[in-house]
């Protein structure tokens, strides 16, 4: 008996690494063979167990992506004429972006992935459906995607996660652009999961990979990003990052740089002591905080690990403050440079899923109201959004794709959101997952997503 499933181990094993793409292919081949091979999961991976992670990618496919979406963006990162004083760094250090668009460009936003990787090719698919998006991972020219970070760890498809994001930037450099989280950091990933996964699927060649390679693209994506548009005369930001808006910062020489001109620029975090005296005097209970905590505070901290909280408050096992709505629109008012026409009215944001999971959630941190439906999008205002279900799914909830599509225009007054959230069923086995397809239902006369049961060779329990 014990030779008979040695010999089918083997044959398993040998069927897999006949699987391994090695090319690039198209989105929808992409797409059909992560959903055929990988199971998806409504719990984190926890390292070490027994979990099978099974490879169906070549380590030199994901060695070409990753490089060639490196080198797109160094590509725009050495364009000194982009930078503030006309300098870039030459070792990568902490730096913000700003991207201006034309009105009437159409922008996706999506948050926390951590290795949801089924979530985020629904998520791509449905772009492709309204035809966003092609099948060489190509975005129309009018349409921007922005991930704000977290796209690694917890789940079980970080690498193929990354890969992803990397076929977009590599086919659409000028409108994919990712920010970095917290969990684009080595440490992070040896602690939560990145690295267990890369060395289970590629052995040392893979823990190579994920210390050089990785950790490049990690240190060359911005802590936030400004995405505008609007007139010659006067341009509308909305603000992007992964926790919260920083205090100390300053980004009037970056929003005023090749004033209201289409373009991406960038600009490294430089403290401004006066602008955090003015901060503090305008809001009282920042500057008593502040006072308390100022010798633990890491500097610009609040941009990848900060959370919204009821009042001012500093985070211990963060090492950075925390905040609630009305300091942040006061925050997002204090980056605006009004002399020049230069107004930040918007956040949006990702991080915060502990204490209210997957989907698209308000400034209180509730589910948005009218998820599908197109609104206008208000000044002071903020988003959080999650679409991580296996990645942080607790295998108990409902649990949602997400993300928001943003509408530009001229004015302001005129910009539109719809937030859209998909539900996701739970495993019913908790073991194995679900595989899920994309197969034409008669009675609705449209595809949808089915999640099965795969026991043996045959999928028999939907």
């Amino acid at each position: 008996m014990l030779k008979r499933y040695t010999v089918l181990s083997i044959l398993l094993n040998i069927s897999c690494l006949w699987a391994l793409i090695e090319r690039p292919v198209s989105f929808s081949e992409w797409r059909d063979a992560c959903f055929d091979q990988l199971p998806e999961y409504d719990h984190p991976l926890k390292p070490g167990k027994s979990d099978k992670l099974i490879p169906i990618l070549a380590l030199s496919e994901l060695n070409r992506s990753i490089n060639g979406a490196l080198e797109e963006i160094y590509f725009q990162y050495y364009e000194p004429e982009q930078w503030t004083n006309n300098v870039f760094p030459e070792i990568p250090a902490p730096f913000i972006q700003k991207i201006i668009v034309e009105p009437q460009t159409t922008i996706y936003i999506q948050g926390d992935i951590h290795g949801s990787l089924h979530s985020l090719l629904r998520n791509l698919d449905r772009l492709k459906d309204k035809g966003l998006l092609n099948d060489a991972f190509k975005v129309r020219k009018d349409v921007y995607l922005f991930f704000l970070g977290d796209y690694s760890d917890r789940g079980r498809y970080s690498i193929e996660v990354l890969y992803t994001l990397a076929r977009l930037k590599e086919n659409s450099p000028e409108n994919i652009f990712l920010i970095r989280g917290n969990h684009e950091d080595i440490e992070m990933g040896e602690r939560d999961g990145f690295e267990y996964e890369m060395s289970k699927k590629y052995g040392s060649d893979g823990i190579e990979f994920f210390t050089n390679d990785i950790d490049e693209i990690f240190s060359l994506l911005p802590l936030g990003i400004f995405v505008g548009t609007g007139t010659p005369d006067r341009t509308n930001y909305i603000f992007l990052c992964h926790g919260i808006p920083a205090i100390g910062y300053n980004p009037q020489q970056l929003l005023t740089l090749n004033n209201h001109k289409t373009g991406i620029y960038y600009s490294l975090l430089n403290f401004d002591e006066d602008l955090l005296e003015r901060q503090k005097t305008s809001y009282p209970p920042l500057s008593i905080i502040y006072e308390f905590y100022k010798s633990q505070i890491i500097p610009f901290h609040e941009l990848n690990w900060g959370d919204i909280s009821t009042m001012v408050d500093f985070s211990e096992i963060r090492g950075c403050l925390t905040f609630p709505p009305d300091f942040i629109y006061h925050l997002l008012d204090s980056y605006s440079v009004k002399d020049k026409q230069h107004y930040v009215h918007t956040l949006f944001r990702g991080h915060q899923h502990a204490e209210i999971g997957n989907g698209c959630f308000d400034e209180n941190l509730d589910y948005c109201p009218d998820i599908g439906i197109k609104q206008p999008l208000l000044t002071n205002s903020i988003y959080t959004l999650i679409s991580a279900p296996e990645g942080i799914g607790g295998g108990s909830a409902t649990e949602y794709d997400s993300f928001v599509l943003v509408e530009t225009a001229e004015a302001f007054s005129d910009w539109k959101i719809t937030p859209y959230q998909f539900m996701v069923p739970l495993a019913i086995d908790k073991k194995r997952g679900y595989y899920v397809s994309k197969k034409y239902n008669p009675r609705k006369e449209k595809m949808e997503y089915r999640w099965t049961l795969k026991i043996g060779l045959k999928r028999d329990r939907e």
